[in-house]
């Protein structure tokens, strides 16, 4: 027997919105929760320039009470500790764990959607050498590469 008993739906989108900003949307929905989160990011600083909730469906009224939070992320830097900062401002029992989950997401969104601004133009090679240079630090595999890792994709979808 396999009856489905939940389900959760997470999307992130990300929007070049200027040259030097990207707008990550993130939405997620489980049939007891429906909320949004719009994180604007400046490229060149990874700085948090702008961020806006909306909690359309909760189980109780006063979840809602959080959604002003978000705003105390404007100013953060994407940098060492991002996660546990995010999702200590608008997480804990003052928050709620599925905006910190969204704002976690929105992150990790604006780290791949940086990438594609700023090195679209650069060949298959260049993109990888960029991508060790970034990674270096935040990931088992760029961490490794002496041990000569065998790539599963090509140079272009890096």
């Amino acid at each position: 027997m396999n009856t489905e008993i939940y389900r959760r739906d997470k999307k992130a989108v990300a929007y070049q919105t200027g040259p030097d900003e990207v707008m990550i949307k993130v939405s997620f929905q489980d049939g007891v929760h429906e909320m949004n989160l719009n994180i604007m990011f400046r490229v060149s600083t990874r700085e948090i320039i702008e961020a806006r909730a909306a909690m359309l469906r909760t189980p109780y009224d006063i979840c809602k009470e959080v959604e002003p939070k978000v705003h105390q992320l404007v100013g953060v830097r994407v940098a060492g500790g991002v996660i546990a900062k995010v999702s200590g401002i608008v997480g804990g029992p003052g928050g709620c764990s599925h905006l910190a989950d969204l704002a976690v997401e929105a992150i990790r969104s604006f780290i791949q959607a940086r990438f594609r601004v700023l090195y679209h133009r650069l060949t298959g090679e260049e993109k990888v050498e960029k991508l060790k240079e970034e990674n270096k630090g935040f990931c088992h595999t760029y961490n490794n590469l002496h041990r000569n890792p065998r790539r599963l994709l090509g140079d272009d979808d890096a």
